[in-house]
């Protein structure tokens, strides 16, 4: 079969998008045209790598989200890796991705939300893999939850934190970012500058966020989860220097018993336990049902799941959230 690899346009984004809803899920969110040019438009380009046969129809492809928009080698988060199940190229999804590592420039490369079945494929490339680790802090105020599982009350619930600093500023804006230099952050791995916290938490059309500077230290996003008539909060990301969490612990219960939220969550990978604990968040053990803390909300499944993820990169000092990749991205 003949068949050639390379970099999508945006003449290519009515094909991938036939592909997704044939091959994928018919009606997911990137189906929707305004939202796969927002989502992976790149001036003429889409950040999709396409296989394409000698007819131009599409036969695998693997796409990537950049998370900065100023630099020219970015770090690049995976979304969407699949071939059609009967091409007759048996290595094509290998190929699709080794064009992406070879051919795309980036600093480092990751995904989130691989399945658990395909790690020894990664592990095959030498590329780190592990799961992502999931941190709850509770409302001690909630009679009833209706979203976590609390089957002993005594267990997980962390201790009230009094001290309120007001280190938290909610942001309302794009123009309050310009007080925030990126660029010190630089050396944090995967880098994401003002062009892309833009970008991603505030003009996102799907999704609504609440972005908060840590003064001018970095930010902290959130983002409220409704179901079964309660509400929580999700940390989805992080920017800035992770020892000052501790400080803002106060300012997230604050947040919490304020909003009435059943609990706060923050999955990720990379930041010490101790430091997450001294801010009153407990470690998710996914060996005892005695505490859920869900991972889906659509559909909603009250169980606890785990989150994998690959990182093609030497350096060992990077830290992944929720929001990192397509894993807080709806799917319809």
């Amino acid at each position: 079969m003949s068949y050639k690899i390379g970099l999508a346009n945006i003449s290519d984004a009515d094909k991938i998008i036939d592909f997704i809803k044939n091959n994928w899920k018919k009606n997911h969110i990137v189906t929707n045209k305004e939202f796969l040019l927002y989502e992976f438009g790149d001036g003429l380009n889409l950040n999709f790598v396409i296989a394409k046969n000698e007819y131009g129809e599409i036969l695998g492809l693997i796409g990537f989200i950049k998370k900065s928009y100023g630099l020219s080698v970015p770090d690049i988060f995976t979304s969407f890796w699949k071939v059609l199940d009967d091409v007759k190229v048996p290595s094509l999804g290998i190929e699709i991705f080794n064009y992406l590592r070879k051919n795309i420039p980036h600093r480092s490369f990751m995904g989130v939300g691989i399945n658990e079945k395909i790690i020894p494929i990664f592990k095959l490339f030498k590329m780190f893999t592990s799961e992502m680790q999931q941190y709850y802090m509770l409302n001690q105020f909630i009679d009833e939850y209706q979203i976590a599982v609390v089957k002993n009350n005594k267990v997980g619930i962390a201790n009230q934190i009094n001290s309120n600093l007001k280190v938290l500023t909610l942001i309302e804006d794009t123009i309050a970012l310009e007080s925030i230099d990126f660029n010190r952050f630089s050396s944090n791995i995967p880098f994401k500058d003002s062009i892309y916290i833009e970008k991603r938490y505030f003009s996102y059309p799907i999704h609504k966020y609440d972005v908060y500077s840590i003064g001018d230290n970095g930010i902290i996003v959130l983002r409220e989860v409704y179901v079964n008539n309660s509400k929580i909060a999700r940390i989805v990301d992080f920017v800035g220097d992770i020892s000052l969490i501790p400080k803002i612990a106060g300012d997230l219960y604050y947040i919490m018993v304020e909003n009435n939220y059943e609990y706060i969550d923050f999955l990720n990978y990379g930041i010490k336990d101790d430091i997450l604990s001294i801010a009153g968040f407990e470690k998710l053990d996914y060996s005892n049902d005695e505490i859920i803390v869900p991972q889906y909300f659509s559909p909603f499944l009250r169980e606890n799941k785990k989150i994998y993820f690959f990182a093609d990169t030497s350096n060992e000092n990077f830290i992944i959230c929720k929001a990192d990749g397509d894993q807080d991205r709806p799917s319809i």
